[in-house]
């Protein structure tokens, strides 16, 4: 009996593993993309950008249901924290995941830079 709660302790510690990821990581200024799982369709990326464009400091929203990525950018001189920004999504969409966000390079046309894949830093 005993063995049967741990487990079910700890499947669950397991489970919120990604939750806790998430609370507390600030984003700053700048463009983003995550992934969504499982893919969206166009009535649930309407949806989603509609419940993220809520949240006064982000902006630029678009859900691509081509890929299921999700697109923002965080206005200049603003900071959010990643958790409300799941938590948006999950209330549009609430069977859809999100990735971890990967912050975008400044796009340089002479330069042909792109993304650069970057996680934000949690805590701070």
């Amino acid at each position: 009996m005993q063995s049967k709660r741990f487990l079910a302790g700890f499947l669950a510690a397991a489970l919120a593993a990604p939750a806790l990821w998430a609370a507390g990581t600030m984003l700053s200024s700048g463009k983003y993309t995550a992934q969504l799982t499982p893919a969206v369709n166009e009535k649930s990326a309407d949806t989603i950008e509609k419940q993220l464009d809520q949240i006064q400091e982000i902006n630029a929203i678009d859900v691509k249901p081509k890929d299921s990525t999700l697109h923002f950018t965080v206005k200049d001189n603003a900071q959010v924290d990643w958790a409300r920004i799941t938590n948006a999504v999950k209330a549009a969409a609430p069977t859809t995941a999100v990735g971890q966000p990967m912050q975008e390079a400044a796009s340089s046309s002479a330069t042909g830079t792109g993304a650069t894949g970057t996680p934000p830093r949690s805590g701070y």
